[in-house]
Formats: structure tokens, sequence, C-alpha cells
């Protein structure tokens, strides 16, 4: 495998990189590729006298054929191709386009068509749904789990290769979820979210689990250091040449390229592994921290002006293969040195790095291209004059070091004689002036040329020269007369040999000109006098050095990276500023210690964290050094920030003590965390191998231990780790203990330790909307989806209630979960799964009243009104709420608030109950009427939890015990359920049955198909308002998580919301 690595895109110089790997071939499966059929055939013979040669029986009529060309209507694929094995003729018929064949457990496309990998999830799916569907007794436990964990691993392993688009999922998804749905006799109309919410039925979504997969898998590639890595490196360097891209595609490749990338009519790029995974990434807010040497490796000088960024998506799209294939990247590629006017197509051919124009004219096609960026970017057709606006973008950062790949041929190459060539004065009065002339005569011994003067007729910026041969004037009068007896011109210029240039290196060289206007005049297309005015100028001034010449054609840049790449501090951390002084702080530490006479130095190390899960969190560890006789030498306390917990503190106690170690002494640090313990252990065994994928696996601070990783592979001296107990009777730990709760005061004065986490092993750190990921990746994107499916069950129309009042959901989804007293995670039967069916119809309001079923049967039901009342119609709202069950309603309140207060005594809670009594009424959630804005008891019934009672309940029985409370919470919410459905629920069914034996309705007629969709159904039953108030939409559970170490669904808590 190789690449092309572009070290001058001007100067078209490139070095070859290229990675080899060993093969393995296996004898009961072979493969030959081959550019035709008669090389095809030729192989065939050699492979078929070495069978015959070592007595192999092979069956030729197995054979297959995937054929890569061109396929059309009017060319459609051969049906059959007789082929020539050896001394037999065999016919094969060819692989359709959209098919595969499967190689040694290898599915292979010829045109990089995944199709069939689709086909084959569709295939499991339906295979599962018809197993299921003939098995009595299945329940919503056993079909989650079958699918989660029997179809999800077959479609990642199937996938493996092939990131497919996330409409696809949905629609391959979408057969389960219907039968799922069915199954558990919800409606249609109930949301997928009450499926694929962790909390609720926790079904494994595709889309979901391809974002695990796919970006962990991709992050283990790119950070490995073995062979896979090195074949990375080179298909990166692929991608960038392909999609023309200055830096390292995974640095570069960015929401608004991704768009661009996917209107490029390109099959390699929709079906491109690679550039997939990194869509993936950035549509997911992913990212990967910068890492310097890897952008200085991957960097393409030039601009910085990109094309891309210029010019308008459409035509830059419409122009990409011919911006290709003569990899134009930068502007400065396509304009003057004085970035003012865009180069012709006469004046582009002569750049090295133009490779369709070097030997003659461009294409038509080509040409009609071109000018498409000719009329988005430039304001005058005849000068080619750029825009005022994109010169004043190009000029602020643009700098003109080189010609910029510009072909300059001095008349060394000794042309013909009447060759145009162009020349600046080098003596007189007119020094620096451009001069343009044909040649007469050149004179190697003394390295002259003598040409005659031609005067220019056009506009200096007008991109068409027209020359006539000047009849006398200062230029070359003197000239004229001086060599009369040897040359015969009126204007005479003489140069030396190295001072004057071909006009062109491919045209306008010979005597004869086919563009002769007249008598001595003469045209020439598409280039202009500035042009060459610019090119001359710099030229001069690069070789007179008044100009600094960074790249040449031979004589590339040598970067020097200043930082000593010996020292730990430099390596690992970031230089600070006068707001953070932490670099400089620990590199005095380092030197106190070395000047200290001790051999044996004590570091101990503590680290915590104080008002934890709330905004105000706090995080502090502490360093201190002490010689051999236990006198202190220095101390060092520093802030944590994100992902803060107490063990981080303590990892990074431990990283910054490692900082401060030289190999001339013996340490000990000592720590009371187990968790630091352990994990140096791990990397300090000899006997294990150490990898990504391993140090990746770590649940907390995984960035942060490749570091230390690596600080400990480079130390040649052992280190002790010594485990103290926590507040135990060692004074010295004790003292960094207290030191840091005394720090707490002055939180604000402390300084930062930031960390480069651009390890060798992990160069390639994952940002999650910029934040490190510094936990098992896996379970963090499994975090997101989880925290995503959230969102999208909140966002429900719905819903929108209560994303203005506070809910208490992790009592909702205790009480969802939990049907019987005893049940385990696995234990399951048709009660309990009936159960959570009928919760979760409450939630969503879809149990079957008559306006929920006019939805799948509204024949039989349209003129149906409430069975108690017959006046309004059946909603949710109105079952409950009803003038005829008013009463029953405010006599389950009652009792509702009496087994409130019988739970409340028997959490052991002690309170005057009359009083008790007087506040529980007084809360919304307990008022018979529905309202939009505030809490009722319809609430409840659903199974919703506000945190008004939550609160209510914890201030009786102390905020500390959550789960008492949760549990109490529980016990309520099922006791309403239980007592709605047998005062309330179940009467209505029984008059409902009574309704529809009266009208001879049975379940035949409900099971038929209803009639033709009409206007009245459409506007009666789906026209729903979208609410899109107050939607959770940036994941803020996540960040909260990360920034506070609040728990996932504290971020749906309304705080003094405007």
């Amino acid at each position: 495998m190789e690449a092309k690595e572009y070290l001058d895109v001007y100067e078209n110089v490139y070095r070859s990189r290229s990675v080899t790997f060993p093969g393995c071939a296996y004898m009961d499966d072979t493969g030959f590729i081959t550019n035709n059929k008669l090389n095809l055939e030729r192989i065939l013979k050699i492979a078929d006298s070495f069978y015959r040669l070592n007595n192999i029986k092979i069956n030729k009529q197995k054979s297959e054929l995937l054929l890569r060309k061109n396929v059309s209507k009017k060319k459609p694929l051969e049906s059959v191709v007789k082929i020539k094995f050896g001394e037999d003729e065999i016919e094969v018929k060819p692989t359709a386009r959209n098919q595969s064949s499967r190689f040694l457990g290898v599915w292979i496309n010829a045109f990089n068509d995944n199709r069939h990998v689709e086909q084959q999830i569709k295939n499991e799916i339906k295979a599962i749904i018809k197993n299921i569907s003939c098995r009595k007794g299945i329940t919503d436990k056993m079909m989650i789990y079958l699918f989660n964990m029997l179809i999800i691993p077959i479609v990642e392993y199937r996938s493996q290769l092939y990131v497919i688009e996330e409409r696809v999922l949905e629609k391959l998804m979408a057969p389960f979820r219907s039968f799922i749905k069915n199954r558990l006799k919800f409606a249609k109309t109930a949301p997928n979210a009450i499926l694929e919410t962790h909390f609720i039925y926790n079904l494994n979504n595709l889309v979901a689990n391809q974002k695990q997969a796919k970006i962990t898998n991709f992050v283990l590639q790119v950070n490995d250091t073995g062979i896979l890595g090195k074949i990375m490196e080179v298909r990166f360097i692929n991608i960038q040449q392909q999609l023309l891209l200055e830096n390292h595609p995974i640095y570069v490749i960015d929401e608004k390229l991704v768009h661009k990338i996917k209107q490029i009519k390109n099959i390699g790029f929709k079906y491109h592994f690679i550039l997939n995974n990194i869509k993936l990434l950035v549509e997911n807010n992913f990212k990967f921290a910068r890492n310097d040497n890897i952008m200085l490796k991957f960097n393409v000088e030039g601009g910085p002006t990109l094309i891309r960024d210029v010019v308008s998506n459409g035509v830059y799209i419409k122009n990409f293969k011919t911006l290709q294939d003569n990899n134009l990247i930068f502007m400065d590629q396509i304009t003057t040195l004085d970035k003012k006017y865009l180069l012709s197509i006469e004046e582009l051919e002569m750049k090295r790095f133009v490779k369709l124009l070097n030997t003659k004219r461009m294409s038509k096609k080509n040409g009609k291209l071109y000018e498409n960026i000719l009329a988005d970017l430039a304001d005058s057709r005849i000068s080619y004059r750029i825009k005022s606006n994109i010169v004043e973008q190009i000029l602020a950062v643009d700098e003109v070091y080189n010609l910029k790949g510009t072909i300059l041929l001095p008349t060394t190459v000794l042309p013909e004689k009447g060759a145009t060539v162009v020349s600046k004065m080098t003596r007189g009065v007119l020094q620096n002036r451009t001069v343009f002339g044909r040649i007469i005569k050149i004179d190697r011994d003394n390295n002259v040329v003598f040409f005659n003067h031609f005067e220019n007729l056009t506009d200096d910026y007008e991109k068409n020269i027209i020359l006539r041969k000047c009849k006398g004037c200062e230029l070359g009068i003197i000239n004229a007369d001086v060599f009369k007896g040897e040359i015969k011109s009126n204007c005479l210029i003489v140069e030396h040999i190295e001072r004057v240039f071909l006009l062109s290196p491919y045209r306008w060289n010979k005597q004869h000109h086919s563009k002769r206007l007249q008598n001595c005049t003469y045209y020439y297309e598409g280039v202009s006098v500035n042009f060459y005015d610019e090119m001359l100028r710099y030229d001069s001034a690069f070789k007179n050095s008044i100009i600094h010449q960074r790249l040449d054609n031979k004589d590339l840049i040598q970067y020097d990276d200043r930082r000593d790449k010996t020292d730990n501090i430099d390596k690992n951390l970031e230089k600070g500023s006068r707001y953070n002084i932490a670099y400089q702080r620990i590199k005095r530490i380092k030197d106190r210690i070395a000047l200290n006479s001790s051999k044996n130095i004590s570091i101990y190390i503590d680290g915590s964290v104080k008002e934890n899960k709330t905004e105000y969190i706090k995080s502090i560890f502490g360093v201190m050094i002490y010689d051999e006789d236990d006198n202190l030498i220095d101390k060092y306390f520093s802030t944590v920030e994100h992902w803060l917990t107490s063990t981080k503190a303590e990892t990074m106690a431990f990283f910054t003590a490692l900082l401060m170690i030289q190999d001339d002494k013996n340490y000990k640090i000592y720590t009371d965390s187990q968790n630091v313990i352990k994990n140096y252990r791990y990397l300090t065994n000899r006997w294990e191998t150490i990898t990504t994928r391993d140090l990746l696996k770590f649940d907390k601070n995984n960035a942060i231990w490749f570091n230390i990783k690596e600080i400990l592979d480079e130390l040649s001296l052992h280190i002790d780790v010594i485990k103290v107990e926590s507040h135990s009777d060692n004074e010295l730990h004790n003292t960094v203990d207290k030191e840091i709760k005394d720090c707490y005061e002055i939180e604000d004065k402390l300084s930062n330790t930031l960390v480069t986490y651009n390890t060798e092993q992990y160069k390639f750190p994952v940002l999650w909307n910029n934040y490190v990921v510094e936990m098992n990746l896996r379970r963090f994107i499994r975090l997101l989806t989880r925290t995503q499916g959230l969102e999208k069950f909140f966002n429900l129309n719905r819903n929108w209630r209560y994303r203005i009042l506070d809910v208490k959901w992790e009592i909702v989804f205790a009480y969802i979960g939990l049907q019987i007293e005893g049940e385990t995670t696995f234990k399951t039967d048709n009660f309990i799964c009936k159960q959570k069916r009928m919760k979760i119809q409450r939630l969503i309001e879809e149990i079957p009243t008559i306006e929920q079923m006019k939805k799948s049967s509204y024949d039989i039901y349209r003129n149906f009104k409430c069975v108690f009342c017959h006046k309004k119609k059946e909603t949710f709202n109105h079952v409950w709420t009803c003038r005829y069950n008013r009463k029953i309603l405010k006599q389950i309140i009652g009792r509702t608030i009496d087994t409130m207060v019988t739970l409340l005594k028997e959490y052991g809670a002690t309170f005057d109950e009359v009083q008790i009594l007087t506040n529980i009424k007084k809360l919304d959630i307990f008022f018979p009427k529905f309202r939009d804005n505030k809490f009722n008891f319809v609430d409840l019934i659903k199974g919703i939890f506000p945190i008004q009672l939550y609160d209510f309940i914890g201030n009786i029985l102390g905020i500390n015990n959550n789960m008492k409370i949760i549990e109490l919470g529980t016990k309520i919410l099922q006791y309403v359920m239980d007592e709605t459905k047998k005062h309330i629920w179940i009467p209505r069914c029984e008059k409902l049955k009574i309704i529809e034996k009266n009208y001879g309705i049975n379940k035949k007629d409900k099971k038929r198909t209803d009639s033709k969709f009409c206007k009245e159904k459409q506007e009666d039953i789906l026209q729903r308002p979208i609410n899109l108030f107050r939607r959770y939409e940036d994941l803020e559970g996540v960040k909260e998580y990360i920034l506070f170490g609040k728990e996932i669904l504290d971020f749906t808590v309304v705080v003094n919301r405007v």
C-alpha cells in the first residue's frame, strides 16, 4: 500500500509513502485480480499447469467472476462470459453490480457497493420476527433481550467496514419496532422513544449501536502503534490528496466540508470507510485534540487561503475533478503573485503543478469548467481582476515566498531563432523595465542574448498581448548602432543569457508564429504583461536575497522543534502564562529536588472534591515533597477541571509527582488511593503488554493514564508507591489532607495544571464538545446515545408540560420498571409485561379511549362520545375528570393522601398529623381538575411525580434518604394506578362493552380495515399542534455530568428559566 506525500504543492515535489505487510494464501479458495481478459487467461493457464503438476482436482465450473466495467441500459452486463481456463473453456455468469461474492468469509463487490450488507441485516431482522411471532408467552423482556444480545452483535459484525446511513438504519429497524408494539398491544401511534429510552424498555437502536461501535473502533485504529496504525497513516495521506486538503483529514474535515463531500459525485467518497467515520465523528460533535507534530508532518506548505473557502459551493463542486487532477488547493496557485488577478488557462500552463496543461492546451470541457471559476471570482473578463472583497481576504494572510511553481526557462536551453522571450533591463536609466522580443542570436561564449525589441500595444493587465517590432527607441537604438556590423536590427536588446526567459515553455518558441496579425505584429493569447512583470520582479528579488525564499525546487524547509523532548514537563504540560503558572512552578520544584543533597525523597499526594454534583463543585490536589530527614523541600497545590471526582484529583496528584522525579534519586510516593495503586501496578507489570485498547478501557481518567504510562516507560529507576490508610496516624499524609482543605478558602488563587494529551500511544485524544473524553470511550458514547434517547422522549409533543414543570423522573422510571414485589432483572411473565405496558400507556396518554380507538377504527367509533356523560369527547383527561367520576376521583385523592401519611409513618417519620394533612392538601398534585400550567391529580394518574412532592417528603424523612423517598414515591404511584383502575377504568370498560354489544360490534369488526382516509378523519384525529417549547437538544445532561459530576436526569430540573 502506498501514497504520494506532497512536500511542495507548487513545485510538484512529493515522496512516496508505503507500507508492506505479509500476506497468506489458501489453496482451497484462490482469487486472481487482473486488468483484462487476456491477462486473466494467462494467469489461469499457469494456475492450471500447477494444479495438474501436483494432481490437484478443482471444480472449474464453481468459479465466480467480478467484472468492474461501465454498465448502462445500452451496454448491460454480459449474461455469460466464456473464459479459457488452461486446457478447458468455462462459462461464468458475472456477479451483478449490486451483488457481492463471498470469498473466505469476506464479501467482495467490484464497485465498492455495500448494499448486500443492508440486505443481510434486513434478513436477520425478518428471521427473528418470524421466530418470535410463532412463540406463545414471549414477553417484552424476552423480545428486547433477543434483539439486544443476538441481532445487535450480528449487525455490528456484518457492518464492521461499512458506515450505514442513519435513514437506512431507521428503515431497517422499523419492522421490529412495529412488531414489538403490536405484540405488546401498543397503538401504532405510540412513539418509538418509549422503546429506545434506557429507563423504559431499553431497546438498543441500530443508529446508537453504530455510533458506539464505529467511533470506538476508529479511535483504536488511528491510535494503533503497530501495522494497522501505519496503514491508516498511508490511507490518510491518500485521502488528503484526493480531497485537496491542506493538512491531516482528521483536523481539516468539519461539518461544512462534510456537506461539500456529500455533494461531490464520487462513488469512492460515498462508501469510503474512513471518510464516513470522520463524518460520523463530526455529526456527533467528536473531534481529536490537536497534535502539533502530526499537523506539521501532514502540513502542505502554501496559501493559506484555500480555493474551497473562496469559491462558491456550487462552482467548487462542479469543478472539483479539474481541481483534483491539477492538485489545486490554494488561491495563490491560480492568481498572479500580487494576488489581484486570476491566471488564464495559458498562464496556468506554465505552472509545474498543472498536469493536464503542460503539453497542450486545456481541453474544451476543462476550459468551460475553469470559466465557471472566473465568473465566480473575477469582476472583469478582460483582465481577470479578482473581486475586491476576495482580494482583501487573500492579502491579509497570504505571503509571496516563491514563484508558486512557475516555469521560467532561461535561454540557456538554446531556443531556436525567432523564439519569443521576455527579460528585465539590467542596465541604464530604464533598469528593471520588462521588455519583450524575438531572438536573433545567442552568443554562448560570452553568455549573452541578442533579440529584437518588440513593443507592447495592449494594456498591461489585459489577458492578451499584441507585440509589434520596434523601429527604434531609447531601449535598443544604441545597441543596434554598436552591433550593426554583426546584426541587422532597428532596436536591439542585449542581455545576459540567464536573465532572458522564454515567454512560455510550450509555445511561441519557433521562427513561425501562427497568430501573426500583420507585418512584424504578433498576437499572444491568454497572457498579460503584468503576469511576466510580477514574475521577473520576484525572481530577481529571490536571487538577490531581497526576499527570503522559504521553498525552492530542491531546498525544503527544515523545521526546528525547540521544546526539550527529554524533559517530561515540556512534553506533558502546556506552557503557562501570567494567569497560569503551574508549568513554571513544577519546573522550579523539580530543580529544588535536584539541588537537594538527599538521595531518598518521599512524596505525599492527596486530592479531594467539595460540593459534589452541584454547580459549585471544587476539586484540589496536593503534592508535598520531603527529604530523607522528613524536612519539607517544597509543596504544590492545584485545582482540577472537568470530570471532577476524588479519583481524578488523586490521579492528577500522582501524575504531577512523576513530573518532578529525576533518575539520580530514590523515590517513595505515598497515597491513600487504591485506584492509583491498582493502575500503577498494572502498568508496571513486565509480564503484560499494555495496548491502547487496554488503557481506553479504564473507567476513569484514561487520557491522563496514557501520559503516566509514557513517563513510567521512560524512567530508568523503580518507584515505590505505598498505600496509606485515609485519615490514619500517618502525620505527613494527614498534613497534605489538611492543607488541601485549607486551600479551598483560596481556591480562586490556585493555578490549574494544564495537561497536553499527545503521547506516542495516544496521538489522537478524543474530544467531545471540546472536552477530553476521560472514561471508557464506548461507555461514554453509550451514555450519549442514551441521553439522546431520553431527550427524544422528553421532546415528545405530549410531554410539553413536563418541560416546563419540575418532574422527579427518577421516581417515574422506577415506578414503570417495578411491577411486583420481589421482581428481578431477569424475571418476567405476562402479568409483569402487561402491568408495564398499562403504565406506559397512561404515561403517553394512549389508553384505549374512544378518541384513541378512532385512529384505527374510525368507521365504528365515529359518532361515539364519553360512555358516562355521552356529551363530550372521551380523551385521556376526560376519562378521569368526567363529571360522573368527580366524586369517585375526590375519594381516591383522599385515600391516596391517607396512604401517603401511613407510608411516612412506616418509614419512621414523626409529625403532627393534622398539620401534615393540611400541608399535603395544599400541594398542586392533589388538585382534582386538569390545568396546563400546574400539576394536578391527572398527572399522578399518568405516573408523573413532581419535585414539589419529592421535596415535601424529603423535608419529613430527611433529604439524605433518597432511596427511601424513591421507594415511597413508587408505592404512591402504584396505589394511584390500582385505585383508578379499579374504581374508574374497569367500570368504564364494562360500560363500553355493553354499548358495543348493543351496536353489534365484535372483535372481527374492530380488526377490519378502516374505510378510505377521509378529510374529516384527518382533521379530527391526526392534526396535532407541534410544541417546540423548551426542547432538550444539546445533551445538557452529559455536559453537566462532565462539568459538575451530576446525574444524567438532573438536567431536566427547571431552574430560573425565563
